[in-house]
């Protein structure tokens, strides 16, 4: 259970900070790492509604997880630069 944290965290990391490097994002690591983890979730959401069958369990290193995940976490990154935009 520990390790399933750890490698949510980590993946999220990696989502996260590939989105922001994407999106020109200059966020604190801790909201990119949300907006990463986010992302994954997002990506698996878009999955579901694509059907994509493999994408009904854990989440996996596969490179469709990957990029949807981190097509999430850019949805998310813009999402959030709307809501909290610096004046």
């Amino acid at each position: 259970m520990i390790v399933n944290i750890l490698l949510t965290l980590l993946f999220g990391a990696l989502v996260g900070w590939v989105a922001s490097i994407i999106m020109k994002d200059s966020n604190s690591l801790i909201i990119t790492i949300l907006l990463g983890i986010g992302g994954a979730f997002v990506g698996k959401f878009i999955a579901t509604l694509l059907d994509w069958s493999s994408f009904s369990g854990d989440f996996s290193f596969e490179i469709k997880t990957v990029l949807l995940s981190i097509a999430g976490a850019c949805l998310l990154i813009f999402l959030f630069r709307l809501l909290f935009k610096k004046k």
